[in-house]
């Protein structure tokens, strides 16, 4: 090892070099000097081998505590994820949309940037509770939500306001951005079937747009 070699050149030095600047009567001086040479070396040896020790347990545990984080931070990622989610539609629900709308309408105050508010309602879904049950009920809010979130950009926003009811922010430059966006919706929801129990099942919508910069607040 690096030490041992430090530790042979010691001893050659002692023997060596350094005997050879020295009277040969102070050879036992010389010895005990080479012994001292060779302790000190085996001591930072040594010394050297429990700092590593050292280090390296300190960095076992460094790296289960960061393991550790790393799983509270995932936890806690998840967390917050539920508690924003919609357990059944898997979009935002009605909290996350006022955190949501807080943060779009700052951006509108500072930098002017536009959106528009779309509240979206299922026609006639309680018939289709009536009708086919409540379990059916849950699975057309879910592929439904499921529709709009797939036609919706990653910085808009879908959240569940209540029941069969729906929200959307949209950012925008020109209002045609908003009719497009809408019309894809309409024509998505329209030309999907439903099926549920062999039963083909055809949703309609109501849909109302408002625009942020028509109002004072």
């Amino acid at each position: 090892s690096p030490l041992k070699k430090i530790t042979k050149q010691i001893t050659n030095f002692a023997n060596g070099e350094l005997s050879s600047r020295i009277n040969i009567n102070s050879k036992d001086e010389i010895g005990i000097l080479a012994n001292t040479f060779n302790n000190m070396a085996t001591s930072l040896e040594n010394s050297i081998k429990t700092n590593c020790k050292i280090i390296n347990d300190h960095k076992i545990q460094f790296n289960s505590l960061n393991e550790q984080i790393r799983k509270l931070q995932e936890e806690l990622s998840i967390a917050r994820e539920e508690k924003e989610t919609d357990f059944l539609t898997n979009v935002f629900n009605r909290r996350a949309y006022h955190n949501e709308i807080e943060k779009i309408e700052k951006n509108y105050s500072i930098f002017n940037n536009n959106y528009a508010i779309i509240f979206y309602d299922i026609d006639h879904f309680k018939k289709i509770n009536d009708t086919y049950g409540h379990t059916c009920g849950d699975s057309v809010l879910k592929n439904f939500a499921g529709i709009l979130k797939s036609l919706t950009r990653t910085e808009d926003v879908i959240a569940r306001y209540g029941g069969e009811e729906f929200i959307a922010l949209i950012n925008y430059e020109k209002e045609e951005e908003v009719l497009g966006y809408i019309k894809r919706v309409k024509k998505a929801i329209t030309s999907t079937n439903f099926i549920y129990k062999e039963e083909t099942i055809h949703i309609k919508f109501s849909a109302g747009i408002s625009y942020r910069n028509k109002y004072d607040s």
